[in-house]
């Protein structure tokens, strides 16, 4: 696979994210479900959305987040998608066909095979309701990244390691960290 992936960084230097529909060289794993067009519920069970495809980082050959497409019922009717001060100049995104579309790192969901849903067991609904949204047809900005980690973060874990200058690249200890574990996503039915 190491040829793979050095094919698709070549033809694709300014992305370090793609979606595994995009990429032919790539599938599922063997022995493992395709989650995508499975329903993402919260820590209560509560619908979220759907998983719609998975996002790879073909460096590393790791799929580092799940792309969900939020319900209808979770945008409050009061949501600016270009209100998003808090969270260091990222804006969240509604396209003209209503797509609402957000990322969720990989060791914060796990697999229920008996279901056949995505569980995020630590995070809430109200939560979700605050991770900005993107546009799909853009790459996956660091930016992004360290906005989502930091809405999902719970007030425990915002110890401020997210801090850093806008722009700036996604260091390689970012993807070390629990919520990139995907072990946690493939430990099923726990």
């Amino acid at each position: 696979m190491a040829r793979t992936a050095e094919k698709y960084t070549a033809k694709r230097k300014d992305k370090r994210l793609h979606f595994l529909h995009d990429l032919d060289d790539f599938k599922v794993a063997s022995g493992q479900p395709d989650v995508r067009g499975w329903e993402l519920v919260d820590a209560n069970r509560e619908r979220v959305g759907t998983v719609e495809n998975l996002l790879v980082d073909i460096k590393a050959e790791k799929v580092r987040y799940l792309d969900v497409d939020l319900d209808d019922r979770l945008i409050s009717e009061d949501y600016d998608p270009q209100d998003n001060t808090n969270i260091r100049g990222v804006h969240g995104f509604t396209n003209r066909k209503g797509d609402k579309h957000l990322i969720v790192p990989i060791g914060l969901a796990r697999i229920d095979d008996e279901s056949h849903c995505v569980i995020v067991d630590e995070v809430h609904k109200e939560t979700f309701q605050r991770v900005p949204r993107y546009d799909t047809s853009t790459p996956i900005s660091a930016d992004y990244e360290f906005a989502v980690s930091e809405a999902l973060a719970s007030p425990r874990e915002a110890t401020g390691e997210n801090d850093r200058p806008i722009g700036t690249a996604v260091p390689g200890e970012f993807y070390e960290r629990d919520e990139f574990d995907e072990r946690k996503f493939y430990s099923r039915n726990q």
